[in-house]
């Protein structure tokens, strides 16, 4: 199913959606390995967006 359609299946509605992507997980009986996000460094970002 296309991106736009399934998203439209659920009135666009990204809980509904997420629900609906961690059901089809936990029917999936596949192996479900996570990793936790990766830090942004603070220094870097924070100075994208100082000013003069």
């Amino acid at each position: 199913m296309a991106a736009i359609k399934y998203a439209k299946a659920f009135n666009y509605d990204l809980q509904a959606i997420c629900d609906d992507l961690r059901q089809k997980q936990a029917l999936s009986n596949r192996q479900i390995i996570s990793q936790p996000l990766k830090q942004r460094n603070r220094l870097h970002s924070k100075s994208q967006y100082t000013t003069s």
